[in-house]
C-alpha cells in the first residue's frame, strides 16, 4: 500500500514539475528586406502581423527580441523559442541568434530596423551584391555574418509538419540564454527556400498564441528530487 502511495506521489511532483514552464514573450520584432524592386536595402520595411523570411533577389530576414531580465537564466533545464507561422506555408528556413558581444542593451527593431543596421547581418550598398566581396550573393540574401552570429538549426514547416496559419514551432535555444550577459537576446529567422512569415510580437490578431515567446522550464528534476527525499524520510517514518 506504501509502495503505491509512494509511486502516485513521486508522479504528482512529475507534473507539477513540468507544468512550472512559463512564457516569455519577445519585446520586439521586424524584418529587414534587401529589395523589392524598387527599395533597396536602406528601407525600413515594418508590418503589424508578419517576419517575412525569403532567400532570393527579394531576400527578406527577421528578427525578434527577448528581454531576460529578471529571469535566473542559470537556473533553466530547458528553454525553447516558439514561432508561430503567420500564413501558410510549405518550406523550411534557418534560425540563427546573434551573438552576445554585437550588441549592448535593448535594440529597436520595430519600424527601424533596415537590412543594412541589423545586426549581424551581411550588408549591401545596392540592394544586389554584398558590400564585403568575400560574400557571395547567395550568403547575401541567405546567410548571416559568422563571425557575429551562431546557428541554431533548421525550423521545417514544410509538408507533414505543419505548415498552416497558427502552427507553432519550437526550437532548442537553452545555450543562447546561457551565454547571454546584458539581459537581452536576440534571433534571427533567415534563408527561407521560399517567401514565408511568421507573427510578430504585436500580431494584428491579438491573440497571445500568435507571438513569438520562449518556453522556459526551471529546474524540475530539483523539485522532483526533493519530493523523493520527503518521501523516503516518511517511509522510514512509517
Amino acid at each position: 500500500m506504501r509502495r503505491s502511495i509512494v509511486v502516485v506521489l513521486l508522479a504528482v511532483l512529475l507534473v507539477s514539475a513540468t507544468s512550472l514552464a512559463q512564457l516569455l514573450y519577445a519585446v520586439d520584432s521586424s524584418r529587414g528586406v534587401l529589395s523589392d524592386g524598387t527599395n533597396l536595402a536602406n528601407t525600413v520595411k515594418a508590418d503589424s502581423s508578419k517576419l517575412s523570411v525569403r532567400g532570393d533577389a527579394k531576400a527578406a530576414k527577421s528578427w525578434i527580441e527577448f528581454d531576460l531580465r529578471g529571469i535566473d537564466v542559470a537556473s533553466l533545464t530547458s528553454a525553447q523559442l516558439r514561432i508561430t507561422l503567420h500564413a501558410a506555408k510549405d518550406n523550411t528556413c534557418k534560425l540563427s541568434a546573434v551573438n552576445d558581444n554585437v550588441t549592448s542593451g535593448l535594440v529597436a527593431l520595430d519600424g527601424t530596423l533596415t537590412w543594412n543596421n541589423a545586426p549581424g547581418n551581411i550588408t549591401s550598398a545596392d540592394g544586389v551584391n554584398p558590400d564585403n566581396t568575400s560574400y557571395t550573393v547567395t550568403d547575401l540574401q541567405k546567410n548571416l555574418d559568422p563571425a557575429l552570429t551562431t546557428l541554431i538549426g533548421t525550423v521545417d514547416y514544410s509538408a507533414g509538419s505543419g505548415g498552416v496559419a497558427g502552427q507553432q514551432y519550437f526550437m532548442d535555444v537553452l545555450s543562447i540564454l546561457q551565454a547571454d550577459t546584458d539581459g537581452f537576446v536576440l534571433f534571427v529567422l533567415h534563408g527561407a527556400g521560399g517567401d514565408t512569415s511568421f507573427a510578430t510580437h504585436d500580431h494584428a490578431s491579438g491573440a497571445a498564441e500568435y507571438y513569438p515567446a520562449l518556453v522556459l522550464v526551471p529546474e524540475p528534476a530539483t523539485l522532483v528530487l526533493l519530493g523523493i527525499g520527503g518521501l523516503l524520510t516518511l517511509r522510514k517514518r512509517s
